[in-house]
């Protein structure tokens, strides 16, 4: 969206203002619909973390957090567009959370323990059968 834009404003064609500015205001607005998506992405993500116990239980709870901040910073910078602020720091959760899982992950890799209580073929362990 942006990139037509600045091609429009550079070679206008009929009223290149306006549509410069709706094309400007339409890919804000996606930008709001994929931190909408970035937010229902977290949550099954510290969901996972927390029932793997691969990784730290603060860490998936940081996520499931930053998930409900993104949500939250979607409807608030819609609904009330003059609190931006309480928007912006309701995504710092989230910040905090993917940088930690990133630092984990490169210096610590998954706990050993949990590895080696994973079945050996890579397949799911059968939940047994009950009648």
């Amino acid at each position: 969206m942006l990139a037509t834009a600045v091609d429009l404003a550079l070679d206008p064609v009929g009223d290149a203002a306006a549509t410069v500015q709706i094309l400007y205001l339409t890919s804000g607005n996606l930008w709001g619909v994929g931190a909408l998506f970035f937010g229902l992405w977290l949550i099954p993500m510290g969901r996972c973390v927390l029932r793997s116990n691969w990784m730290p239980r603060p860490l998936g709870w940081i996520l499931v957090g930053g998930g409900i901040g993104y949500l939250l910073s979607a409807f608030i910078g819609y609904l009330a567009p003059d609190a931006q602020g309480i928007a912006d720091v309701l995504v710092a959760p989230a910040t905090i959370g993917e940088f930690w899982m990133i630092g984990y992950l490169l210096t610590r890799g998954v706990r050993r323990h949990a590895y080696d209580q994973a079945p050996s073929d890579g397949q799911p362990e059968a939940a047994p059968v009950t009648a």
